[in-house]
């Protein structure tokens, strides 16, 4: 549940600080005939927050990046290894919390 909030968080914040696709020229547009929808917004939202902590782009967050977005490295050590669910020392898109089905 925590994990979950606070990601809810950074999604929140992805949005604020501009790393919405929508913000960055590509279109938060649902399939054709489909209305957005709250789901569908934060799922976006959840992907743009993903990408916004995994700075170099390979789709896996390190320790690193993933601890600099923590003030503490007690608290970042404890939820990185609940993400990180196979324990390879990276948390991969589908460890990564979401706010909506997939």
């Amino acid at each position: 549940m925590k994990s979950w909030l606070f990601f809810a968080g950074v999604a929140a914040c992805a949005f604020a600080c501009g790393c919405c696709r929508k913000q960055e020229g590509a279109a938060c547009q649902p399939s054709a005939g489909e209305k957005p929808g709250a789901e569908q917004q934060m799922a976006v939202a959840t992907d743009d927050a993903f990408a916004a902590v995994d700075k170099n782009a390979d789709g896996k967050l390190s320790k690193d990046e993933y601890f600099a977005i923590w003030k503490t490295a007690d608290v970042a050590e404890r939820n990185f290894k609940t993400l990180d669910k196979n324990g390879d020392g990276e948390v991969t898109r589908d460890e990564f919390p979401s706010v909506t089905p997939r």
